[in-house]
């Protein structure tokens, strides 16, 4: 569903035909008669999360930042993990941010639909979507009146869900006409981003490590590619080629995980469309995490893949002061990295197509320096980025969520005034 080559129109096409499985295998079982709760019946808002990625993984690093900022009396997270402990700090975190936290991964969808709906949850927020350890039947089973799609998986659900949200850069106007599901539109980011200012705090205050010290070549201009592999398709190989023909432009390219061979996929690339510049490809192991934030200063530009964007990739960039050049496409996972970019001084690259996008990364291999009054805006400007602002995001979204269950009904859009007048 996901697959770079596949339209808006045709990934909408199948995931409402994957949504219609699951609702028809849900109406196979005996009727369930639910009794929903709603916000006039209680005083604390019960919000339930399904997820497997209550861990160790980027879903449950970003989430855990959120529901540090969720707790309160009046709010009460439910967590219902679909997969077993993982035994990482940050599995036993959500243990001890979490109201109420349920281990349901040896358990049937019908037996944590019963579950959701008898803790009194006004919404469940579905964090994986159609992904790895998912169980999409519950939601067909409806638990709770209001249900979304979020965080993990960007896409709709085609309908699975009453609800799907969102942002007005992500999801254009015309692309939500396609959309099933009610929409709720986040003023600036649909998902929260990683907790930076405590867990990446080191940024600002340490000095950015050299290309000598990461061991890159110092001359000429650098481009850090540190998307996954599946990202980079043959389109984008030859937007690059084009770009740097006759530049001492190179990638620095990281080997790591599934995209260990890429470094000499794109050299073989390249040489076969007539580059030879020795440096063309730049790689280095995977660095420590430290490291591998305060040495992203050490290129020119990270390049976004077009097809399909970075999204973790993209914000740690902006918030290491590294501008990221990106175009905005057809599908959620293509405009990501422009929505990003959209709140930051990066802006001023984000290309209006792909010719464009030659154009500026061509024009920043040739003359590198023009990038320098970027970064320096970039590292001025992190602290006070709305994107990087949890508190904020943690109120824009209860606050939609509570719109969403009061009127549910109704698409929500949550102003940008809203929060910024606080």
């Amino acid at each position: 569903i996901s697959l770079p080559s596949l339209s808006w129109h045709q990934s909408i096409c199948l995931l409402k035909a994957v949504a219609r499985r699951y609702h028809s295998s849900a109406q196979t079982r005996a009727p369930i008669s639910w009794t929903y709760s709603s916000l006039l019946h209680q005083k604390v808002f019960n919000i339930a999360y399904l997820s497997s990625d209550f861990g160790a993984h980027t879903t449950g690093v970003n989430i855990l930042g959120l529901f540090k900022n969720t707790a309160s009396n009046m709010h009460r997270t439910m967590c219902i993990s679909l997969a077993p402990d993982d035994g990482s700090p940050t599995a036993q975190a959500f243990r001890e941010v979490c109201h109420e936290f349920h281990d349901v991964a040896s358990r049937s969808p019908i037996h944590v639909a019963k579950l959701v709906n008898s803790l009194g949850a006004v919404a469940t927020i579905d964090l994986n979507g159609y992904t790895h350890g998912a169980q999409s039947e519950i939601l067909a089973l409806k638990p709770t009146k209001v249900t979304f799609f979020d965080q993990g998986f960007a896409a709709p659900s085609g309908g699975l869900a009453s609800h799907f949200n969102s942002d007005r850069v992500s999801l254009s106007v015309e692309m939500s006409r396609d959309i099933s599901e009610k929409i709720t539109y986040m003023p600036f980011f649909a998902n929260p981003l990683n907790d930076y200012r405590n867990l990446a705090s080191y940024v600002l205050k340490g000095k950015p490590k050299s290309r000598g010290e990461i061991g890159l070549q110092s001359t000429g201009a650098l481009f850090a590619m540190f998307s996954n592999a599946y990202k980079v398709t043959s389109d984008t190989i030859d937007a690059w080629a084009r770009a740097l023909k006759g530049t001492e432009g190179s990638l620095w390219v990281p080997e790591w995980g599934g995209s260990a061979e890429l470094p000499d996929r794109l050299r073989k690339a390249f040489s076969a469309r007539g580059i030879a510049h020795p440096q063309i490809v730049q790689s280095t192991k995977l660095l420590p995490r430290e490291w591998h934030l305060l040495g992203r200063a050490a290129a020119d530009v990270l390049l976004d893949t077009p097809a399909v964007n970075g999204h973790g990739t993209v914000s740690e960039s902006l918030w290491a002061g590294l501008p990221v050049l990106t175009v905005a496409g057809d599908k959620i996972s293509n405009r990501i990295g422009s929505n990003l970019c959209l709140h930051s001084p990066s802006r001023v690259l984000i290309a209006r197509n792909i010719e464009d996008y030659i154009f500026i990364l061509r024009h920043i291999a040739r003359h590198p320096q023009t990038i320098q009054s970027i970064k320096l805006q970039l590292v001025g400007a992190r602290e006070q980025s709305p994107l990087y602002n949890i508190k904020y995001y943690a109120e824009d979204w209860t606050s939609v969520l509570r719109m969403a269950a009061s009127a549910p009904e109704m698409h929500i859009i949550r102003s940008t005034q809203d929060n910024l007048k606080q």
